[in-house]
C-alpha cells in the first residue's frame, strides 16, 4: 500500500500537486524521473484514497445561502449569501459588486452587504407593483420588458403559482424555448395559443432555479489547486534528488491549504 505525488518544480506553479497516482505502479515506479518539471513524493503507508481529499483538487468558491426571513402573502424570502470556503485572508470572499448584477436579474433587491455576505430580498410575483422572480430575466434567459404577466392563482399552501404571459412583444420567440424555460424548473404548460403560455410553477422549482443560476455565475476558481507543499518541504525534496518518502503523518504536516493562508 503506497501512493505517490507529482510536485510542480516550475516557477509558477511551484509546489502544486499534479498528479495522485498508485506506487510502484505507476510514475517513478515505471522509470519516469525527477527534472525541472516535477518532484515527487511517496508515501509508503496510504493509498490514494487515503490522500485525495487533501492533494489535487482545485480550489473553487463555493456560494451559499441562509434564509433569514420568510413572507408567504408574496412568496418571498429574505436570505444571506455567502462564500462558504473563503481563504482566511478574505480571499474568495463575496461582494455585493460581485453580487448585485445576477441578483438583479432575478428582480432581487439588495438590503446590506458585510464582509463576505450580502443579504437581500426576493420574490416570486409583484411585490407593491416590483416584478418577482417569475418576471425575471434570471428565469427567461431575456429582458422580459414588454412581457404581460398575469398571476392567475397563487396558493400558499404548497407554494403553486398559475401564471399566463403574454410574449407578443417578442418578435423572434419560440414557442418550444420558451416551454423548455417553464419545464426546466418543473413548471407544467397548462395551455399555449399564439404568444400567450400559461403554466404553473411551484414555490421550490422556481428558488432552486435561482440559486443554482446565481450561484454558478459566482462561483470561481481561486486556484488550480487548493493543497501544495511550501519551498521547505520542495527544498528538502530537491536535496533528495527530487524524490522522497514519507509516512501519512509526515505528509500531513508537509502539506499547506491555501484556505489557511
Amino acid at each position: 500500500m503506497a501512493c505517490e505525488l507529482q510536485i510542480s518544480n516550475m516557477t509558477k506553479s511551484l509546489g502544486d500537486i499534479v498528479t495522485l497516482r498508485p506506487y510502484p505502479n505507476a510514475g517513478y515506479g515505471l522509470g519516469e524521473q525527477p527534472n525541472d518539471q516535477f518532484i515527487y513524493l511517496q508515501i509508503t503507508d496510504a493509498n490514494v484514497q487515503d490522500v485525495q481529499d487533501t492533494s489535487v483538487q482545485s480550489w473553487d468558491t463555493v456560494v451559499d445561502y441562509t434564509t433569514i426571513g420568510t413572507n408567504t402573502d408574496i412568496d418571498g424570502y429574505r436570505l444571506d449569501m455567502f462564500v462558504a470556503n473563503p481563504g482566511v485572508s478574505g480571499l474568495g470572499d463575496i461582494t455585493r459588486e460581485q453580487a448585485e448584477a445576477w441578483l438583479n436579474r432575478w428582480n432581487a433587491v439588495v438590503v446590506s452587504a458585510s464582509k463576505n455576505n450580502v443579504r437581500f430580498d426576493i420574490w416570486a410575483f409583484d411585490n407593491l407593483g416590483a416584478p418577482g422572480a417569475i418576471q425575471s430575466e434570471g428565469l427567461w434567459g431575456r429582458d422580459t420588458t414588454g412581457v404581460i404577466f398575469n398571476e392567475i392563482l397563487y396558493s400558499q399552501g404548497n407554494g403553486t403559482h398559475r401564471v399566463s404571459a403574454d410574449y407578443s412583444v417578442f418578435s423572434n420567440a419560440s414557442p418550444k424555448g420558451i416551454e423548455n424555460r417553464i419545464t426546466d424548473i418543473g413548471g407544467t404548460i397548462i395551455s399555449h395559443p399564439t404568444n400567450v403560455v400559461t403554466f404553473t410553477v411551484t414555490r421550490s422549482g422556481l428558488y432552486t432555479r435561482f440559486k443554482n443560476d446565481v450561484s454558478r455565475k459566482l462561483s470561481k476558481l481561486i486556484a488550480k489547486r487548493q493543497f501544495y507543499f511550501g519551498s521547505g518541504v520542495i527544498d528538502t525534496i530537491k536535496g533528495n534528488g527530487g524524490i522522497t518518502e514519507a509516512t501519512l503523518a509526515e505528509f500531513q504536516t508537509y502539506v499547506k491549504n491555501r484556505l489557511d493562508d
